[in-house]
């Protein structure tokens, strides 16, 4: 069964519920339906929302058929932390430093290569609802 949060839970879209009602997994969704990058837009929050209890659901819209990954926070937490610093690190618009910023971007293709994040790396995740039935 799914439900909602109780209001004021921000970090939570839906409850995943046993047959007696008890939450056994927290779902963020993420969706994204247009873009050049093809990624999800992010925050320096979800750098560091992680618990083996909160799952993100990320949709794709752009293909024909809607395409879903299903991944665990600690996951999205190391991706978007390590996509980042990689970012920061390379050399802006004429070669000046890019500046910090509240904003993050998740990739199934990495615009650039990140440490443990090979292009498609998302792939493995893709409809895999079954990580919800795991403890």
């Amino acid at each position: 069964m799914v439900g909602q949060p109780p209001q004021g839970v921000p970090q939570i879209d839906l409850l995943v519920l046993d047959e007696a009602a008890q939450v056994l997994k927290n779902l963020q969704v993420k969706t994204r339906s247009k873009g050049a990058d093809g990624g999800w837009h992010m925050n320096v929050k979800h750098e560091k929302l992680s618990s083996p209890r909160l799952f993100y659901v990320f949709v794709d819209m752009e293909p024909e058929s809607p395409i879903l990954y299903v991944i665990p926070s600690k996951v999205v937490a190391d991706a978007v932390s390590r996509s980042h610093a990689t970012w920061l690190a390379m050399p802006g618009k004429g070669g000046r430093p890019h500046a910090q910023t509240d904003m993050r971007r998740l990739h199934r293709k990495m615009p650039f290569e990140v440490e443990g994040f090979p292009d498609g790396w998302m792939d493995q995740y893709k409809d895999r609802w079954n990580l919800l039935r795991e403890p």
